[in-house]
């Protein structure tokens, strides 16, 4: 199985050797559209991871992944390919903030609240911190003051632990369009048995 560090580095060499006849590189429209959607998201980029990280310092949580908060030209082509050039990208600048099990309600819905007193519009709110659940997490989606639409998830050490080194190799097999009905169903259910070692926050389902 190819890993997603491998389909990266193939889809870079693809688009390496995407050549005009005068030897200049010939980037598509959806490598186009990937680098003025990142270019746009840059404006906004300082000011936000400032306020963020700020946000969270105060609610006694922290910022995970912040080296990864601008996605990369090659994962939005590929993104703008699947879903189509003209379908909204809402997590080109994309944030992780955690916090303790027994913090994470109260401290997210001060977070929240939070942006919206500083300008900040809520868009989306998934809450997938549910039994049965593949993912769990707590996925929203805000745009700032000057109209750049961001994503920011809320995680317990738990839940981001099994998201990221547990699920995340076992997500990127099932949506390979190689991966046989029966393998995906059975790498479903492991997710969702890997899922439902995580403890879901109480008064959680409360944020929505």
């Amino acid at each position: 199985m190819r890993s997603a560090v491998h389909k990266a580095i193939e889809f870079r060499d693809k688009l390496k050797a995407q050549k005009k006849g005068d030897g200049a590189f010939e980037k598509s429209a959806e490598q186009i559209k990937a680098e003025e959607l990142i270019d746009q998201a840059k404006i906004a980029e300082a000011e936000l991871t400032d306020l963020l990280i700020k946000l969270a310092e105060e609610n006694e949580g922290k910022m995970e992944g912040l080296d990864f908060r601008l996605k990369s030209i090659e994962s939005l082509t590929r993104k703008l390919q699947t879903d189509g050039l003209n379908a909204e990208m809402k997590d080109v600048l994309r944030y992780t903030t955690i916090f303790e099990n027994s913090k994470l309600t109260s401290r997210t819905k001060t977070m929240l609240d939070a942006l919206k007193q500083n300008g900040y519009k809520e868009v989306a709110i998934k809450n997938t911190f549910k039994d049965g659940a593949i993912y769990k997490g707590i996925n929203t989606n805000f745009e700032t003051p000057n109209g750049q639409v961001f994503e920011l998830q809320f995680h317990t050490p738990e839940s981001f632990n099994v998201k990221q080194n547990i699920n995340h190799i076992l997500y990127e097999e099932a949506r390979l369009p190689s991966t046989e009905v029966a393998r995906q169903i059975e790498l479903k259910n492991i997710m969702i048995e890997n899922s439902s070692k995580i403890p879901n926050p109480q008064g959680v389902s409360s944020i929505k």
